[in-house]
């Protein structure tokens, strides 16, 4: 998935991050970290870290071989919204995460471009993939992430409509990973806009 010079140099980063005393370490990635799987037990697509499931277990073993905690995963490229918890094997019953992963969807580019086919993938999904805590195949949007010192809250949007000029959206979920913890949690509520926030750089 990456390169033994990148790998080595991530791995300095989160280890620095960790002597920095870093509260949260948020990972930037490409496709999907989470495990999805066909019903026959093979990668739904091999062009996502399920196709270098050796990267992956590398990633997560030094995690915890260095006590690396607070990651969060932020994904995109798979056009549809996700919160997974992630962990080397989730589908051997009781599993503890070591990461969490929040998976935005496009704005306009589909996922399932059929409503009726991407519920029943839902529903297929949930009950087979209990590291998946969350997911809408179907409804197009954009995440946002808000983090304090005790959370990291995901909260999908989701437009009505992408074909007019509209401002109509609905909050899909909200999603929380608490300091400390790697379980992701629904939360009953999106956050509150802040004020006085510093003006953005040019």
């Amino acid at each position: 998935m990456i390169s033994a010079e990148q790998e080595s140099w991530f791995f300095q980063q989160l280890t620095n991050s960790k002597a920095r005393g870093t509260r949260w370490r948020f990972i930037g990635n490409q496709t999907m970290m989470g495990q999805l799987l066909n019903t026959d037990g093979t990668p739904f697509g091999t062009d996502q870290w399920d196709g270098y499931p050796a990267a992956r277990n590398r990633v997560l073993q030094y995690m915890g071989a260095n006590a690396i905690n607070n990651a969060v995963v932020l994904t995109g490229d798979i056009h549809s919204s996700w919160g997974n918890e992630i962990t080397a094997n989730p589908f051997t019953g009781t599993f503890k995460a070591q990461a969490v992963e929040f998976v935005t969807p496009a704005v306009t580019s589909p996922g399932i471009d059929d409503r009726a086919t991407a519920t029943g993938f839902q529903q297929q999904i949930s009950a087979t993939h209990p590291h998946v805590k969350y997911i809408e195949l179907f409804r197009r949007g954009y995440l946002i992430v808000d983090i304090d010192k005790d959370r990291a809250q995901a909260e999908w949007y989701h437009v009505k409509n992408i074909t007019e000029r509209t401002s109509d959206e609905d909050l899909g979920r909200v999603m929380t990973a608490a300091n400390g913890e790697t379980a992701l949690k629904a939360a009953t509520s999106a956050s509150t806009p802040r004020t006085n926030v510093a003006p953005l750089l040019p």
